[in-house]
Formats: structure tokens, sequence, C-alpha cells
């Protein structure tokens, strides 16, 4: 235990990524605070301790981002044999626009639109109509009124709507009569953390990380798969239960959505000079899939706040994190902001912030090398208190050691056959 403070070596830390930490990497996803001017220092019997006292830090990516907006889609090859439509092979991954839903119910629009597309490009001569049979009911921004012309929005008597519900129901129906489901599609939100090169099928260009490691499950209420095999594999899994009924086809969700619209309620703040333990699900991308506590560099856990304006913030006010530092110069902290699996915040561009139409057509591309994150409006500011503790050094050599005990005479005089009286020698 420490047992005095060096309250004169102990000092406030005032921190704003904007700007001039870009040497290392950026505003956000690595800078580093250089103390090569004035270094703290330890002693033997001393350690320095880190503490995160205050943090701040705007939202400004989108709550559907690059992060859990992935779900693959797979549909095998086959002719039908009623309407003789060729359905081509189909492996590929569906990314349902960026953005703030403001709704449940627009986001699963939002995930139909894809569906259908991909659908369409997969049987030529047909298209499919896509409807939300059973919309989410929820009181997110507005009532839960429905117009009454679909019966399962109502109880049994017809008189009022059902409970909130955070599960959906999409049906796709073919425009050809007689179109046959032989094979359904399968749906994948892939959670699989690995450095192996993953290709879809006929793809010779690896899948990107944030395409077979989503949280499009956390969000849509699907199972989560955290292997991946070929398209066309016999013991494919589904996320979502798919049901054929003659030409219609219905897709839903075997869990409830997320009740938040948003996979990140906290952002986490790492330090290379961090030494903490931390569960392996905060460090999926180095751990994948490892159920047990492992070193990790964590430092701080920040909240997700809603301010009274509605917009979103990342606030920490007295932080109770801190972590311990031993090693005889403090030179340099470096930091990064994670979310909670390890990976890089999203950062929004162009490509990402509009849809409905094209963006080449109105916008110029960013210049070559820009970034969000680096000459953007995405920083934080932080402050750090150092204190410096001392403590009692145990291999520590203090003074002379104690003198031995006398000789007790009395004790041998007991003893006739032992005695320092006895003039016997043997």
């Amino acid at each position: 235990m420490a047992n005095s403070k060096y309250e004169n070596q102990s000092q406030q830390l005032y921190i704003n990524t904007e700007s001039g930490f870009g040497s290392i990497g950026d505003q956000i996803n690595r800078w580093k605070v250089d103390l090569n001017t004035s270094p703290f220092q330890n002693e033997d019997n001393t350690i320095l301790r880190l503490n995160l006292t205050n943090f701040s830090m705007t939202k400004n990516w989108y709550n559907i981002n690059e992060t859990n907006n992935a779900v693959r889609m797979c549909w095998e090859g086959y002719t039908d044999p009623t309407s003789q439509k060729v359905v081509s092979d189909v492996d590929t991954i569906l990314r349902i626009p960026p953005g703030d839903y403001t709704t449940h119910a627009e986001l699963i629009d939002a995930f139909i639109t894809v569906v259908k597309a991909a659908m369409d490009a997969a049987v030529a001569g047909t298209t499919f109509t896509a409807v939300v049979f059973r919309p989410p009911r929820t009181i997110r921004n507005k009532p839960s009124v429905y117009d009454g012309t679909n019966p399962s929005h109502f109880d049994s008597a017809g008189s009022r709507d059902l409970p909130v519900d955070y599960r959906w129901l999409m049906q796709l129906t073919a425009s050809i009569a007689g179109f046959r489901y032989v094979k359904l599609p399968r749906f994948q939100c892939l959670s699989v953390s690995t450095t192996e090169a993953l290709n879809l099928n006929g793809v010779t260009t690896a899948l990107d990380s944030t395409e077979i490691y989503s949280d499009s499950y956390i969000l849509l209420g699907g199972i989560r798969i955290e292997e991946f095999k070929d398209f066309d594999d016999a013991n494919l899994l589904q996320s979502f239960s798919v049901k054929n009924n003659n030409q219609v086809l219905r897709i839903g969700n075997w869990f409830p959505m997320n009740n938040s619209l948003n996979t990140s309620p906290h952002i986490y703040l790492r330090s290379r000079s961090s030494r903490t333990q931390a569960s392996s699900n905060l460090e999926e991308a180095q751990n994948p899939h490892n159920h047990n506590m492992v070193n990790s560099s964590l430092f701080a856990k920040i909240p997700r706040v809603i301010q009274d304006d509605g917009s979103v913030h990342y606030v920490l006010e007295n932080s109770p994190y801190f972590t311990n530092v031993t090693s005889h110069n403090l030179n340099s902290i470096e930091f990064e902001l994670t979310d909670s699996k390890g990976r890089s915040l999203p950062q929004s561009s162009i490509g990402t912030a509009f849809t409905g139409f094209v963006e080449s057509e109105y916008l110029e591309d960013p210049p070559t090398g820009t970034s969000i994150a680096r000459d953007g409006n995405m920083f934080c500011d932080m402050v750090l208190l150092v204190e410096k503790f001392a403590f009692n050094n145990p291999n520590a050599l203090v003074g002379f050691g104690s003198a031995p005990r006398p000789l007790d005479t009395n004790r041998f005089a007991q003893n006739p056959n032992l005695t320092i009286n006895s003039s016997r020698c043997g």
C-alpha cells in the first residue's frame, strides 16, 4: 500500500487531439502525448499512477455503419421446374445504407430493399415484390398506430394494437406465376475474427474485415455465425428464419432486435502504458472467441450520453479507472479509441453520407489521403492526472539485524546429564 504521495510531482495533463497528434496515427485511432521536455521519473520506491479525470467527444459517425451493417446472402443456383427461370449462384455481402435511423421499422425497410435488389439480380426476367409483412412494433419517436390493413397488427378482437415487439417478418413474392423456391436463400450475420484470407464464391479478392466481422446480429436479432463456410455447404447456418410457401418467401428474426438502434453504448480508451485484465470479447480482434480473461491495454470505458438538445456525446467525469506505471521514465503516452471489440471507430465519409442518388454526380471526391479522423472534426478532449506514490520497499536493507537472545543457563541446569556446572566430560 502506498503510504505517502509526492504532491509536488502530481500533475494534470490537458489534452485535445485536434491536429498536431498525427505523427503516429490521427486524432482518434492512435495519438501520442510527448513528455520529453518534462518527463515523469520513478525511483526505487515509487510508482506512477495515471487516472482519466475527464473525457469528452462528440459522436459524428453514423449509428448504422461499416461495423454493423453487413449481412452475407447465399443462394445456390438452380432452374425452377415450373417457370423454367434460372436462379444464378449468389454469394454476396449485403450492406444496409449507413445512417442514423429513427425507428426500427425504418431499419428493416432499408434491409428489405437490399435483399430485394440481390434477389432481382439473381433471377433474370423476374422481379420480387418486397413487403415488410410484420414490422417491429415500437413507440420510438412516434405512436404505435397502424391503419388496420394488416390484421397481424391487432389482437384477435381487432380492437387495439399489440404490445411493443422488436421482431420483424418480411415477405418477397416473385412476379412470375408458378415460381418456386426449390433452394432457399441463406442469410448470415458473420462474426468471424481471423487474419485468414476469406473469399466469396467466384471472388478472388479477400473479404474486408468489416464484411466478415460485423455486429449486424445485434441490430437485427439474428444468430451470430462464428465460422465461415462455402456458400453451397450443406451445413451452412442461417441467422434468420427463411421459409417458403409456394411463390412467397418469408424471412424473419428469431430473436428481438436490439432495443437501441446502435451498437456502441460505450467506447474504449486504450493506452500502451496500461497493463490490466479484461474479458476476451473486449480484445476480440486479437483473441478470437477466446472466452477467458486476457491481458489488455484498456484504460477507460466511456459511456454514450444523450444531451438535452438530442445530440450524442461520449462523456466521462471522475473516472474510477487507473493504471500503474513502474518503468523508470515516462517520456510519452500513446492512446487510441476503439469500440468494444478493439476495432477502430467508424469514419463517415463521401460514399456513405448520402442515399438515393449517385454521389459522383453531385460531389467531387475528397483530396487524396484526407479523412475525418485526420483532417476533420473527429477528435476528443481529455484530462489526465499523473500522480507519484511512494511505498515501503521490503527488499531494502535498513540498519543492523537483531542481536541473538542470551543463553538461558537455568534451562540447562535442570538436566543432570547436561549441565554447565558439571565437571564431567562425558
